[in-house]
Formats: structure tokens, sequence, C-alpha cells
């Protein structure tokens, strides 16, 4: 399901009894699938509420219909962006019902006409006595604060470029195949079935998992210019939840025509039963990632390392209370940093608060904005205008 990234779609894989072991990957792996979908039987929506590195972020899942490469019809969940909410969340009528061509149509408009009202004006301020090139003089912002030039020309300018942005935004919204990424997870793991061996049975977080490897996998991805190939995978998978606890990623990293091994961690911990549908999620995963560095980025660390000693030496020097509010606001990043510069890679650890089931629609941009700035939500409105089954 798509709540989990999508490296983690290796772990998706549902175990039958261990007498039963002698089935194939392929049928395992349809078992897995089945179980995936059929645990989304009751799902309409899920909202998922959690904190990393201190930051809280707010996640809104709809269950789409996805046809895989076999000719399966499986649910699945697909991320709704924030910029599709705030679509669905605007008040109808006027500009929010207006086409993306309706809206760069009225953006040149406005644009065409914006040097002229910025002459009308001058003429206007200097027929009242005031000097010649008043608007130049007394309306400009700050630079790096244009929005707040009192300019009828600037004001007209930026509100055309905001008109071509929402066209940009409705045309991306609808362009976008809703359940491509889910399919894509179904279809990676069914690709992988052949390639996954049974190792035994282990012990992971006090859970027993059945332990699994993929070998000589040689799948690239490409990100930034820079090539990621998986060699191989192991995952550990919960032998009565068949949940997955862990998971390992071995490859190489190419980056500027050099190759360096990575490796990707990942344990899921805390599983819960989500109420109001049939969900069973981790309410913490810590994630380690190591090796994925470029030689500049890891000349940058370098000199991260002897401004974070610097800094840890100014902190040293501050007030209690001072020292302590920025522990608390920056803790998690120092620590990560601390383990970045000392070769240790990354961890990340994600807290989920909540996760909320099958509610009335995407919760309001109101509250995702009070969440995600760690305001409270008392008060403030769950569910936006218009997202009503």
């Amino acid at each position: 399901m798509t709540i989990r990234p999508l490296l983690i779609t290796f772990a998706l894989f549902t175990f039958v009894p261990a007498a039963a072991m002698a089935e194939t990957a392929r049928s395992i792996l349809e078992i897995s699938i089945n179980a995936d979908s059929e645990r989304l039987s009751n799902v309409d929506n899920v909202t998922v509420i959690k904190q990393m590195m201190g930051q809280t972020t707010v996640e809104y899942f709809e269950k789409t219909l996805v046809s895989t490469s076999d000719g399966r019809q499986m649910n699945a969940l697909r991320l709704i962006p924030i910029t599709e909410i705030a679509e669905r969340q605007s008040p109808s009528g006027g500009l929010n019902d207006a086409t993306p061509d309706q809206l760069d149509m009225a953006a040149d408009v406005i644009f065409s006409q914006k040097d002229a009202v910025g002459r009308e004006f001058d003429r206007e301020v200097q027929a009242v006595g005031m000097p010649p090139g008043f608007r130049q003089l007394l309306m400009n912002p700050p630079p790096d604060q244009p929005w707040l030039s009192p300019d009828p020309a600037d004001m007209m300018g930026m509100y055309a470029g905001f008109l071509h942005s929402s066209a940009q935004a409705k045309r991306i919204n609808a362009a976008r195949d809703t359940g491509a990424e889910a399919k894509a997870q179904i279809d990676d793991a069914i690709a992988l079935a052949d390639e996954v061996e049974f190792l035994g049975e282990e012990t992971v977080d006090g859970r027993q998992a059945f332990a699994l490897r993929a070998d000589n996998l040689d799948y690239t991805q490409v990100s930034d210019g820079d090539e990621f190939t998986i060699n191989t995978v192991h995952l550990w998978i919960d032998a009565t939840e068949h949940v997955p606890l862990r998971m390992k990623i071995d490859g190489m990293a190419r980056s500027g025509g050099s190759d360096q091994p990575f490796s990707i961690e990942r344990r899921d911990m805390d599983y819960r039963h989500v109420d109001g549908c049939g969900l069973y999620e981790p309410y913490r995963q810590v994630m380690n990632i190591a090796g994925v560095m470029s030689p500049q980025e890891q000349a940058q660390m370098q000199q991260a390392k002897q401004q974070l000693a610097e800094f840890e030496k100014q902190m040293a020097q501050m007030p209690t209370a001072q020292r302590d509010m920025i522990m608390r606001q920056m803790g998690p990043q120092m620590e990560m940093m601390k383990g970045m510069v000392a070769g240790g890679g990354m961890e990340m650890v994600t807290q989920v608060t909540e996760i909320r089931c099958n509610r009335a629609g995407p919760p309001s941009l109101l509250e995702i904005a009070s969440l995600s700035t760690g305001g409270s939500t008392r008060g403030v409105p769950t569910t936006g205008p218009g997202t009503e089954k």
C-alpha cells in the first residue's frame, strides 16, 4: 500500500505457514498481493499524521482500483497532493471553476495592461501636485519582499503570475495518473517474485519472522543525474501478522563517474490495528542510509563537521534556557548531522502520532497548516468545504 515509500514495496510479502514454504515465490507473492488488497476492502481514505526530525507532516490517501501487469484488479492507496486538496476545497464559482486556458488568457490580459495602469497612476499623482517619479521613489518594496509593493503595476503583474501558476497546477492535477504509483508498486513486486528465496526463520525486535533474500537484481534508478543500482534485498516478514519488520537494500551508487557501495535499512515497529478499518500499520519507523553521498557531498560534509563543532562550542557558552530551546527545535537534526559527519550515515526516525480512516474527506487546509507548524487543532475543522462523500 502506498503509505510506505516505493522501495518498501519489496517488503510487501505475505507468507503461508512453514509447512507450505515449498510453494513458488510467485504463489507466495499472489497471496501477499491479495491479502494487501483485502485489507483495503473496508477503507475509503486514510489520513496519516507523523513526525520526523521535529517536523509534523500530514498525508492524505484515497483508495483506488488498479489493473496490474497480469490483468488483475487490486485495491491500493494513492497519495493526494496538497495542490489537489486545495483545488477541491476552493469555493465554487469564478476563477476556481475556470479552465487552465481561461486562467492563462486572463493572466495575459492583466499583464499586458499593467504598464499602462502604472503610467496612468503616475499622471494622477502628478495632477495632485506630487513630483514625477513618486511611484519609483516611495513605492519600492524591500528587495526580498516584492509582494509588499503598493505599486498597482507590480500588484497586477503578481496577480497575473498567480493566475499562470493556478493554470499550471490545474494541468498537472488533470494529467496525473491517479493509480500509476500504486500500480507500479504492485507490478514491481510481481516482477521480483521469481528472484526471492527463503532463508529460514529469525527473530526481529522480539517477533518471529521469515527471512528472505533476492540477489543479483541489477535494478537501477536515476535521481538528479546520479544512478543507484540495487543488487540485493533482504526482507524479514512477521510470521503471524505477515507485515514487514525489517528491510535491507545493498547496491552501488554512481556519481560523477565514480562508484561506491550504499545500503538502506528500515525497521517497522510498534504495529497497531487502526480503528475504523482493517489496517495494521507501524507507528514507528527507523531508516538508516549509508554510502549515498557523492565525493563533492563528502567534502561538504567535512566542512559541515567543522561548523558543527564551532556551533557546539557557542552553545556551551549560552544560558541554559536558550540552549534547551535550541535543542528542542534542532536536536533531531543535529543528531542526524553528527552521525553523517562521523561517517555513520543518516538515521531518520518517523513517529506516527495518528492514523484516521474513512473520514468525510481530506483534512482542511487550515488543519494541515496548523499541524505542520506545531499548533493546536482545537476548534479547527478537520475537513474542508466540498469534501463530503
